[in-house]
């Protein structure tokens, strides 16, 4: 059983059930938005998903953080329904907003910064003011101890002489450490001071870009004015809608691009296509059209700074539209699918491309290509069986590759 306000206690009831609410909170739960670590991720128990469930923060390496959901998980479902994002994006579009935000409370925050150090400079003198008192009085103590004792006493008054000079030498000590302290930190704000917050309050972009801002001060100043973010991730389209709950009920609306793997995901896919298809019927090279996508404002899938000859001619061969020279012709087989179709190591199919055994040619990439029909897959089934001197001394119809133009 328990009876609130029955005893008196350290803390008044009210503040301990705030606390116990505090410590909750703290938890990284997935009912809770935990507290500010000094992980990159800037929103971590603050970004939501469409469905409602928070984000969970992955780094799948050491400073690239993901906001992921897991609610297909926690349902049990195989299929995945809603989709994550990296958390660059997001956690940019944020921070932009929180500082032109604080822009218009400037003035605001330079007073209160001010009034804030200024406590915190009393608070720490008032400290050492209690560490003096409490150090006279025991010098004082000390002096009196000594007084009282009688002469006869020999012993007792040399420990008791000891005892207070050793309390001098401390209060000696601590006013020494006392003044280093005033001439360090002074109890009043200085007008360098003053004028150094005032230009930290004006430079708020400075304040959150200082390297000496750690990712947990930006957390705690991002919860001082965000409650929440929701996220819309689609897994069509590279773009996000994005409202943000500020405290005080105001809600924001905003899009963003997040980088995705492939362009079929992106919203434009098919304008794309179709633009593709147009500057290659007019004859252009892809050097020409990577430009020309460049200039209409076309971002890649991945939002590189723009296209390329070498990031366009994947997708120029995925279309259609451009054939590599490398491609598989009738009957030719790379050398790995080839050794896996025989049943040897694609070690022996190298070495038998380098002796003139079958037909074969190499890419610019170094990856060798073997022509084998029929009739040349049961020769080098039977090659396969047959010792490397007993073929070079008995078995030279094993050897000699079948003429390929014999074949079309």
């Amino acid at each position: 059983m328990l009876i609130p306000n029955r005893y008196p206690a350290y803390i008044p009831w009210e503040e301990y059930a705030r606390n116990q609410d505090q410590l909750q909170e703290n938890r990284s739960t997935r009912k809770s938005k935990g507290a500010p670590r000094r992980g990159e991720a800037l929103l971590p128990g603050l970004a939501f998903c469409q469905c409602g469930r928070r984000f969970r923060v992955a780094y799948r390496s050491h400073q690239t953080p993901f906001y992921v959901c897991e609610s297909h998980l926690a349902k049990g479902e195989e299929q995945q329904t809603c989709w994550g994002m990296t958390a660059k994006e997001l956690d940019d579009l944020v921070a932009q907003q929180v500082l032109l935000a604080l822009q218009p409370a400037s003035l605001e925050l330079t007073m209160r910064a001010a009034r804030d150090t200024q406590r915190e400079r009393e608070r720490l003198h008032a400290h050492w003011r209690q560490r003096l008192e409490r150090s006279a009085q025991q010098v004082e103590r000390a002096e009196r101890q000594y007084q009282l004792v009688e002469p006869e006493n020999r012993l007792v008054a040399r420990t008791l002489e000891k005892q207070w000079e050793a309390a001098l030498r401390s209060d000696r000590e601590l006013q020494e450490d006392y003044a280093r302290f005033v001439a360090t930190i002074p109890r009043e704000l200085s007008e360098e001071d003053l004028e150094r917050l005032r230009s930290i309050a004006h430079d708020i972009r400075g304040l959150w870009d200082s390297a000496e801002t750690t990712h947990g001060d930006r957390k705690e100043m991002v919860r001082c004015l965000v409650e929440r973010v929701l996220a819309h991730v689609r897994c069509d389209s590279e773009y996000v809608e994005v409202v943000i709950h500020w405290h005080g009920g105001f809600t924001s609306r905003h899009e963003i691009a997040r980088p995705v793997f492939d362009a079929a995901q992106q919203r434009d896919y098919d304008r794309l296509v179709a633009r593709i298809r147009e500057l290659h019927s007019q004859g252009l090279t892809c050097s020409e059209m990577a430009a020309r996508l460049n200039e209409e404002g076309f971002v890649p899938a991945r939002r590189k700074k723009g296209y390329s000859k070498a990031s366009l001619a994947p997708m120029l061969k995925k279309l259609g539209i451009l054939r590599s020279p490398h491609d598989l012709q009738p009957e030719e087989w790379w050398a790995c699918e080839l050794a896996r179709e025989l049943g040897v190591t694609s070690q022996k199919i190298y070495h038998w491309a380098r002796q003139g055994y079958v037909h074969a040619r190499r890419t610019p990439q170094r990856h060798w290509i073997v022509w084998a029909d029929q009739d040349e897959l049961q020769r080098l089934h039977a090659l396969k069986r047959e010792t490397t001197s007993w073929i070079q001394k008995r078995a030279p119809e094993l050897t000699i590759p079948k003429d390929r133009s014999s074949s079309d």
